[in-house]
This record gives C-alpha cells, sequence and structure tokens, in this order.
C-alpha cells in the first residue's frame, strides 16, 4: 500500500494542470519583467554597439566579434516566424485581445499565452481563466473560434 502512494504521489505531476492563480501570477511576473526590461536591454545593447564600433576602428576585430556575439545573445529573439496573430484583435463580446511576438496575450484583465499549430497560421491560445482555444486559424484579418458555451465567435484585427 505505501508503494502505491508513494507512486501516486510521484505521478501526480504528470496528470495535474497548472492552478489558474500560478499561471496568471507567472504571466504576470513575465508582463512586467519584459516591461521593466526592455529600456534597461536598450541602454545596454546601444552601449555594446558602441564598443563594437570603437573596437572595429582600432582594429581590434576579435575583441568587436566577442561584443557582437554578445549583442546576439542579449538581443529579444521573437518567439514566433509566423506572426499572423500578432497584433490587437476585436474578441466580439469579451472586448480586445493583444497577443504578442513573446507568445503572450491578454483580454482584457485575462492574460494568456499562444503557441503555433503544427500548420501554418494555425495557433492554440490558452487563457489563465482555464479557458483554452485548442486551435483557430488565423487569416489576414480575422479568425473564429468557439466560446465557452459553445457560440462561435468572430475576431476581427483592430
Amino acid at each position: 500500500m505505501r508503494i502505491f502512494i508513494a507512486v501516486l504521489f510521484l505521478a501526480l505531476p504528470l496528470f495535474a494542470q497548472e492552478p489558474p492563480a500560478l499561471v496568471k501570477a507567472r504571466a504576470d511576473y513575465q508582463t512586467e519583467a519584459a516591461r521593466v526590461l526592455t529600456p534597461v536591454t536598450k541602454v545596454y545593447l546601444d552601449k555594446l554597439e558602441a564598443l563594437k564600433r570603437e573596437l572595429g576602428a582600432k582594429g581590434k576585430i576579435e575583441e568587436a566579434t566577442f561584443v557582437q556575439q554578445e549583442i546576439e545573445a542579449v538581443t529579444p529573439k521573437p518567439v514566433s516566424k509566423d506572426p499572423a496573430i500578432v497584433g490587437t484583435w476585436v474578441f466580439g463580446p469579451y472586448g480586445t485581445a493583444q497577443f504578442n511576438a513573446d507568445g503572450t496575450s491578454r483580454i482584457e484583465k485575462v492574460s494568456g499565452r499562444w503557441m503555433k499549430g503544427k500548420k501554418s497560421g494555425t495557433y492554440r491560445v490558452t487563457w489563465d481563466s482555464g479557458y483554452s482555444n485548442d486551435l483557430v486559424t488565423v487569416t489576414k484579418d480575422k479568425f473564429k473560434t468557439i466560446d465557452s458555451t459553445g457560440k462561435e465567435i468572430l475576431i476581427i484585427r483592430q
């Protein structure tokens, strides 16, 4: 019996979902961290660019190469190479949603995450409220999804 309880205790994380409060706290943290770090990162990148130019002008190519590697490591990378979902959308009666290139999203006070589907232009969206749109197909200016009541919602790019 003890072995069964131990196995159950160890396997529980494999089947459990993260609590919505944790997902929300993480999304809030990531949003705030990006907001705070963006200006700091820009200042650092500006300093690195100046240092690279200075080293290049002095003929110190190897040192300038190290600085370039640092620039590439620090420069934020967009999550998506297929940014069709990125932007602001009118989400029917639910308000306006923002989908960011870093994979975060927000509609009114609810944060979420999105990821690319297997086919180009398809996405899976998960909201901190616990609701997810398993698959949405985005065209240039609109997409459709199903809300939690089963009603189809047309979403239009703002």
